[in-house]
């Protein structure tokens, strides 16, 4: 049957387009309706006991940073991290969103990507390519310049220096050490959404790691996973949980069983719009806290927190700061 098919449309080229375009025209009806159509939620009571216990429900919109991305300093190193807290007097971070990666003795590191090679010197200097962070210890990783291919202005201002380091990789205490002292400084206790990385036959030690290094820095109850790592943490939904939570909406289905705290959502996807009020009420009234993430614009963020969103992801958070008022 498939093949008298493909022999039809074969002898039959401008039937097929015609019905490809005809179909591609009814999925974009479709979505606009979707996106249209969401039933409308009862207003957020953030009195209530589910959202009370989630840590990361907000009456006001929050502001967080994402430590994957960093376009005025190398990305995941200490140097993109001091810009946040130091010397900035114009906005304030709330959250902080951090990738990590498992280190061949054991250890947790803010890494996010693949491999090392578009962020270090590994392959340029050390001959090492593909090199993916469980292959070695953090000593081992110090060694690389996290900076090496940062481009700031057609240059590379990280290569032949001699200081480099606020841009060799971070470990997840070192950063916690750093968090303690903003934390006074500050007067606040931020709240983080860490996001293990490693996979395979490394994801249950780094499960089992990042659940010890919280137990001592005592932030479980201030902390969102990805996977699930203990009682006491907010879960972050999986990827792809955020359709199954738009077609909940749609339908009006229950998430009484959901086995996540936190939904990551974009402001938009396929022209889905889902930085609407009605949407995020729905997660509310089952005790769902809501982010959205790459928010660019002052316009972007003022959707955000107009749809009652409890934080922002800001590419640029000084930008966006003032804006976040519900």
């Amino acid at each position: 049957m498939g093949i008298k098919i493909k022999k039809f449309f074969l002898h039959h080229k401008a039937v097929a387009v015609s019905v490809t375009a005809l179909l591609c025209l009814i999925v974009i009806v479709v979505l606009l309706c979707l996106s249209t159509y969401i039933p409308r939620s009862a207003p957020t009571d953030y009195n209530a006991e589910q959202l009370k216990q989630n840590p990361f429900a907000s009456v006001k919109t929050d502001l967080a940073a994402d430590l994957s991305f960093s376009d005025t300093a190398p990305t995941f190193t200490m140097s993109a991290i001091k810009l946040f807290f130091e010397n900035n007097n114009s906005y304030s971070i709330d959250a902080m969103r951090i990738p990590l990666r498992l280190t061949a003795d054991g250890r947790l590191v803010i890494f996010g990507s693949d491999t090392l090679d578009a962020y270090t010197d590994c392959d340029e200097v050390f001959k090492e390519k593909n090199l993916n962070p469980e292959e070695k210890s953090a000593g081992e990783l110090k060694q690389y310049n996290m900076g090496y291919h940062f481009l700031s202005q057609g240059k590379y201002p990280y290569r032949g220096k001699t200081d480099l380091s606020y841009v060799r990789i971070v470990t997840l205490e070192e950063f916690l050490d750093y968090m303690r002292a903003q934390e006074n400084i500050w007067k606040k206790n931020f709240r983080y959404f860490f996001e293990i990385k490693s996979e395979g036959d490394y994801l249950t030690e780094a499960v089992n790691t990042l659940k010890s290094v919280m137990e001592t820095y005592n932030i479980a109850d201030r902390s969102a996973t990805f996977p699930y790592v203990a009682d006491g943490c907010a879960t972050i939904s999986a990827d792809g949980d955020k359709a199954a939570f738009y077609l909940s909406c749609v339908f009006g289905a229950s998430l009484a069983n959901k086995d996540y705290s936190v939904l990551i959502l974009p402001l938009s996807f396929c022209g889905i719009n889902f930085a609407k009020k009605s949407i995020v009420d729905y997660a509310h009234s089952y005790g769902i806290a809501v982010y959205f993430e790459n928010v660019k614009s002052v316009k972007d963020a003022e959707r955000a927190s107009a749809a009652g969103a409890d934080g922002v992801f800001a590419v640029s958070p000084s930008s966006v700061f003032h804006s976040l008022i519900k």
